[in-house]
């Protein structure tokens, strides 16, 4: 029987046994066909024979996965899976076609679909894809059940007020720093640029970035950031990292790549952060850009992991360096057991698509050793140092490690 890539007995997840599959193609002979290959590779295949029948099944039954072809009648499979993850955004899909071209590989990508796969295939490399697509996908469900999105408070009232405030936040805004420590040793390896605002109506980080977007700032808002963050960096030592966050905005803004000023002279040492529940609604072709971002030598952080529903349904999509467990799943680790199983089956997963994982807000002596036992790489949060001017020192509370 097929087993998912990564299981953990520890966990209480059920991340092993039969993955259940939704698989969906007009033609019969060629879907009757996979379903009894797939199904001697140990998978539980369900079929159907076009997307709307699909979709009535996904109503009735919760699969692990989805694998659906691109070329189908009344509804193709582009269009299946932009309906699977807007009912579901926790369920991957994988489109298969014998006729690949540039347009529906975009189009595949920015629906968010898992994975792309081009006719004819292997049944063991597509059966690898489906268990990975389904682990991933139980590991989602598992998280949104855990953790909640943290709102957003003190907003001001009609955009002038917005306006003013901001401006003035603006002027007196400054960039501080948090430390980020290898998680066996203590050692610092690289800072967080936090932005911060001294108006005491935009006080909260949240509020300043929500009035920046609503005002259409943000770009301003980013460039200022930015421009602080590389002056001050460039006093720290390599290879130490400087994390930053993007907001999917930034990605249309070609400032953030100008050699004038810009961050690509230090590119291999910045680490882009995008927000797991981040919306990229507006930014054409956005898993490109990241990928380009990537080939200019920037890596790659999915932040927010166990702060929202979604969960880690970006894995596949930005394929980032690293993954930042929020402090919400990190929170009282110590003492809750689910919240254990959760970020050791995240941990594992990680070190299977060869990620590193971050573990911030780190605030106590138990939360760190648990996530040292966890096997995190990197950690974060006021048990080491409070966010600073460029730079402030850490302190690390554990006896250093045996030879």
């Amino acid at each position: 029987m097929a087993q998912l890539s990564h299981t953990d007995s520890n966990t209480g997840i059920d991340l092993e046994g039969s993955s259940r599959v939704l698989l969906v193609d007009d033609d019969a002979p060629l879907l009757n066909a996979m379903a009894r290959a797939l199904r001697r590779s140990g998978l539980h295949v369900t079929m159907a024979s076009s997307g709307r029948e699909a979709l009535e099944m996904l109503r009735a039954v919760r699969f692990d996965a989805v694998v659906t072809d691109i070329a189908m009648p009344e509804m193709n499979g582009i269009a299946l899976v932009r309906a699977v993850r807007a009912a579901d955004p926790t369920l991957h899909v994988i489109l298969i076609t014998g006729a690949p071209t540039l347009q529906t590989a975009i189009a595949a990508i920015d629906e968010g679909a898992f994975k792309y796969v081009n006719k004819p295939f292997e049944v063991k490399a597509l059966t690898t894809l489906i268990e990975r697509a389904s682990a991933l996908s139980r590991l989602a469900r598992a998280e949104s059940r855990t953790t909640k999105a943290a709102p957003v408070s003190g907003l001001l009232e009609g955009d002038d007020a917005r306006s003013e405030a901001f401006a003035e936040a603006l002027a007196g805004a400054s960039v501080v720093y948090q430390p980020l420590l290898a998680a066996r040793t203590g050692e610092v390896v690289g800072f967080e640029a936090l932005l911060r605002s001294g108006h005491p109506r935009l006080a909260d980080p949240r509020s300043f970035l929500f009035t920046a977007e609503r005002l259409g700032r943000l770009t301003d808002l980013a460039r200022f950031v930015r421009t602080r963050a590389e002056v001050d960096f460039r006093g720290i030592p390599e290879p130490g990292w400087l994390f930053l966050n993007v907001h999917p905005k930034d990605l249309l803004d070609p400032a953030l790549v100008d050699w004038g000023g810009g961050l690509l002279p230090i590119a291999s040492r910045v680490v882009l952060e995008i927000s797991e529940h981040a919306d990229f609604t507006g930014v054409p072709n956005a898993s490109l850009r990241v990928a380009s971002l990537r080939k200019m030598g920037f890596r790659i952080a999915l932040d927010d992991i166990g702060a929202a529903d979604a969960g880690i349904a970006r894995f596949s999509r930005f394929e980032p360096d690293f993954l930042k467990l929020d402090m919400s799943l990190v929170r009282d680790i110590d003492e809750d057991d689910a919240k254990r199983r959760v970020a050791s089956a995240i941990v594992g997963f990680a070190r299977d698509l060869g990620m590193s994982i971050v573990a911030e807000g780190v605030e106590t002596e138990a939360e760190s050793r648990t996530l040292i036992d966890l096997e995190c790489d990197l950690v974060q949060g006021y048990l080491f140092a409070r966010p600073g001017p460029a730079f402030p020192a850490a302190v690390w509370p554990h006896e250093p490690p045996k030879p």
